[in-house]
C-alpha cells in the first residue's frame, strides 16, 4: 500500500501539527515537519538562514543565495526564513497557510488537526468533486486557511500576503526565445543527467518544446492518455518515432476509491480529467522524473487570445475565469486585483492566470503526483517568465512561442503539426501501437 503523506509539510511554532514518519528541520522558532521523501536544504538567502523544500534542479552544494538567484534555481520547491515563506515563481509546490493557527503547510489535508471551518456556502456552490470547479484567488475550502499564489510573498509576523508585482520587460523577441529555450535545455539536461525522465505526450504547445529540449538525453519514457484516433495519442505516436523516446499510448482507467485519493491528496480544491484518470496514473513507472510544460500559457495569452474581454471589476475577473458568481469570489477578487500594481489588460489577463489558474488549479495537482521521484518544470525560472511576459501581443495570440523554440532546438520536429489532427492512415497505425501498450499493461 502507497505510504500516506509522501512530499508533504507543516511548519509551526508548536509540534503540534507533526505526522507519522515525519522528520523534523527547524528555522529560526519554526518546527518543519517533512515527509523523508521531501528533501530539505539549509541555506542562507541574503543573510538570513532559511530552508528550501523541494527539488531545487540548480542549487548544487551551494550555501548562500541571493533573491535574485532563488529565482533562477529551476525545479519545484518552496523557501521558508524565519519570516517569510516564498514560492517558486511559477508556485509550483503549492502551498497553504491559516494566520490563526499560525501553521503553514502543503496541503489543507495536512491541517487536520487545526479547527478548520467550512465555507459552507461557496463548497456547495462550487459542488468538488462533482463539479469541474475550482478555487481561485488564495482560497481554499475553509474560512481560515488560505493559498500561497505565484507572486505572492507570505509574511509570518503579520500573516498577510504581499504581491511581488514586476514590471512587464521590453526584450527583442529574439533575445527572449534564445532565455526561453536556453533555460528550458539546461533544465532538462541537468535533470536528466541525474534520473531517468519521463513526460506525458500530447499534441500542444508545451509537449513539443519538451521534447525539443530532449534532444540527445537518454532513457526517457512518454505516454499519452487516451483513444487511439484522438488528436494527442495519434500525434503522440509520431512524435515517439521522431524523436526515438520510449512512447506508450495507454488507455484511461477509472476507479472511484483512486480518484478519493486523489482528491484527498490535492487539499479537495480541484477536480477534471486528471482526477477521473487518477488510476491510469496510478499504473506509471515510479521510479522516474517527470517533467511537465507548466507555465507556457504565459506565452500564448490564453485569455486574450482572439479579443480582449471586458475586466473592468472583480465580478469580471471571476467570469474570465470561468467560475460562478458568488460574493466570496468577488471578495478575493477584489483582494487580488487591489494589490496588482496598474497595467494594461493584456498584462493583466497574464496575472490573472498565472496567479490563480496555474497558482490556484494546476499547481495543487502535483500533490497527487505521489508515484514519480520528482516532478520538474523547465519554464520554472524568473528569467524564463520575464522572457514569456515580454513577448508581443501578436506572438502570444499566434501561439509562436512553442515554434520558436522548437526551431532553436530541434526544428524537425516542426515537421509534425502543433494541435492538428493526422490522417485516419496514421490513426491505423497509432491503433496497433496502443493495441500492444494496452497489452503490456494487462501482462503486468
Amino acid at each position: 500500500m502507497r505510504p500516506p503523506n509522501r512530499k508533504q509539510f507543516t511548519a509551526a511554532r508548536t509540534p503540534d501539527h507533526a505526522f507519522p514518519s515525519a522528520e523534523v528541520a527547524h528555522v529560526g522558532p519554526w518546527i518543519v515537519h517533512r515527509s523523508p521523501d521531501l528533501p530539505v536544504h539549509r541555506l542562507s538567502l541574503d543573510g538570513q538562514a532559511a530552508l528550501v523544500l523541494g527539488w531545487p534542479t540548480h542549487l548544487g552544494h551551494r550555501a548562500e543565495l541571493t533573491r535574485a538567484e532563488l529565482g533562477e534555481l529551476g525545479g519545484s520547491w518552496v523557501a521558508m526564513t524565519e519570516r517569510e515563506v516564498i514560492p517558486d515563481p511559477l508556485g509550483s509546490y503549492a502551498t497553504v497557510y491559516s494566520p490563526d493557527g499560525e501553521v503553514v503547510a502543503s496541503t489543507t489535508a495536512m491541517l487536520a488537526g487545526h479547527r478548520l471551518v467550512a465555507r459552507e456556502s461557496l463548497n456547495a456552490l462550487l459542488d468538488l468533486p462533482r463539479s469541474r470547479n475550482w478555487y481561485p484567488f488564495g482560497l481554499t475550502p475553509y474560512v481560515n486557511a488560505h493559498r500561497l499564489l505565484p507572486n505572492h510573498v507570505l509574511d509570518l509576523v503579520s500573516w498577510t500576503t504581499r504581491r511581488v508585482n514586476t514590471p512587464r520587460p521590453a526584450l527583442p523577441v529574439d533575445d527572449a526565445i534564445t532565455t526561453i529555450a536556453d533555460n528550458l535545455r539546461r533544465n532538462i539536461t541537468t535533470v536528466g543527467a541525474q534520473h531517468p525522465l519521463m513526460l506525458g505526450v500530447t499534441a500542444g504547445n508545451e509537449t513539443r518544446m519538451l521534447l525539443a529540449g530532449l534532444r540527445g538525453v537518454p532513457d526517457v519514457y512518454g505516454y499519452t492518455f487516451g483513444t487511439v484516433r484522438s488528436m494527442d495519442t495519434v500525434t503522440g505516436a509520431r512524435l515517439g518515432r521522431a524523436t526515438g523516446i520510449t512512447h506508450e499510448i495507454r488507455p484511461n482507467a477509472y476507479d472511484p476509491d483512486v480518484s478519493a485519493r486523489w482528491f484527498h491528496d490535492v487539499g479537495g480544491i480541484v477536480t477534471g480529467q486528471t482526477m477521473r484518470n487518477a488510476a491510469g496514473k496510478e499504473l506509471l513507472p515510479e521510479d522516474r522524473a517527470q517533467i511537465k510544460g507548466m507555465g507556457g500559457e504565459i506565452g500564448r495569452g490564453v485569455y486574450y487570445r482572439t479579443h480582449t474581454p471586458a475586466v473592468d471589476t472583480a465580478a469580471d475577473l471571476v467570469t474570465a475565469l470561468f467560475l460562478p458568481a458568488h460574493p466570496d469570489l468577488s471578495a478575493a477578487a477584489q483582494a487580488w486585483l487591489d494589490r496588482l500594481e496598474p497595467t494594461d489588460v493584456p498584462d493583466l489577463l497574464d496575472s490573472l492566470y498565472f496567479d490563480n489558474r496555474l497558482g490556484g488549479w494546476s499547481a495543487p495537482q502535483r500533490h497527487a503526483d505521489t508515484r514519480v521521484l520528482m516532478v520538474s518544470y523547465p519554464l520554472n525560472y524568473a528569467s524564463t517568465i520575464a522572457a514569456m511576459r515580454s513577448l508581443p501581443l501578436p506572438v502570444k495570440r499566434d501561439r509562436q512561442m512553442s515554434p520558436l523554440v522548437v526551431r532553436r532546438l530541434w526544428p524537425e520536429l516542426l515537421d509534425i503539426p502543433i494541435n492538428s489532427q493526422l490522417p485516419v492512415a496514421r490513426a491505423k497505425n497509432a491503433a496497433r501501437t496502443w493495441a500492444k501498450s494496452a497489452l503490456r499493461a494487462v501482462r503486468r
